[in-house]
């Protein structure tokens, strides 16, 4: 297996994105996304959720337990007008919501 440096993999090749530029740059975008989307919800839930993805006009989000989840359910119809105000949700039409076990 040939070495490459560190700067091979950070560098455009043709106009086209490395894998770990792609990957730097969605971790980006999920962590502005994250940080939008905690400005809208209420305080005792915001460090239990987190995004994990934006498809089109469905954010994936992940929450800490089913209890915040249901929290989350039912703060939709409010959330979805306050968030499509915002720059990267503009299009948004849908939030999926899922437990996942990952630590927030």
């Amino acid at each position: 297996m040939p070495t490459r440096k560190i700067e091979d993999f950070l560098t455009e090749d043709h106009q086209r994105f490395s894998p770990l530029q792609k990957l730097l740059t969605k971790d980006q975008n999920r962590a502005a996304w994250t940080q939008e989307f905690k400005a809208v919800l209420p305080k005792e839930i915001r460090s239990q959720c987190q995004v994990t993805d934006l498809r089109g006009p469905t954010l994936l989000v992940s929450c800490s337990s089913a209890a915040i989840a249901t929290k989350l359910r039912f703060l939709t119809p409010q959330l979805l007008p306050k968030l499509s105000a915002l720059g990267h949700f503009s299009e948004l039409k849908a939030l999926q919501i899922r437990v996942s076990a990952a630590t927030f």
